[in-house]
């Protein structure tokens, strides 16, 4: 009886070690994933909710940039012609820009020499919907 408990014991614990393990090994192999694919252009946030039709979008959003080697690059809105931001001989940059636009962009990661793109990302407009819907019943309805 008392070598059945201990067995059961050691069941659990092996069991327990097991699935530890294999967290483990896939929180890993995420994390080293996330390291090797981490080259692009990300912005923060990536959208934004406008009251009504014709309204402007005011935001400030988070630029994050990674090159494979060092370039001279430039940051761009794809409406517009002048670049919100260039640097010389950079792999990395992280900064906050204030935008104002009416409609969905494009941001843009373009080489300063040749003007090519880099990168690009998405920015969308969202219009907020409204508070209260229209009854679907009139109010005469006997039903």
């Amino acid at each position: 009886m008392n070598t059945n408990k201990s067995s059961r014991k050691f069941s659990y614990k092996l069991n327990s070690c097991l699935i530890y393990s294999f967290l483990l090994f896939v929180s890993l192999s995420i994390s080293s994933k996330e390291v090797d694919d981490n080259y692009g252009l990300l912005i923060k946030p990536k959208s934004c909710v406008i009251e009504e039709k014709n309204e402007n979008c005011e935001a400030t959003v988070k630029v994050q940039w990674r090159l494979k080697s060092n370039r001279n690059v430039c940051l761009y809105i794809d409406s517009q012609n002048r670049a919100l931001a260039c640097w010389k001989n950079k792999l990395f940059v992280s900064e906050y820009f204030t935008i104002d636009i009416s409609s969905h962009v494009n941001f843009q990661l373009r080489d300063k020499i040749t003007n090519q793109i880099i990168y690009s990302t998405p920015f969308s407009l969202y219009l907020k919907l409204a508070k209260y819907r229209k009854k679907r019943r009139n109010p005469w309805s006997f039903y």
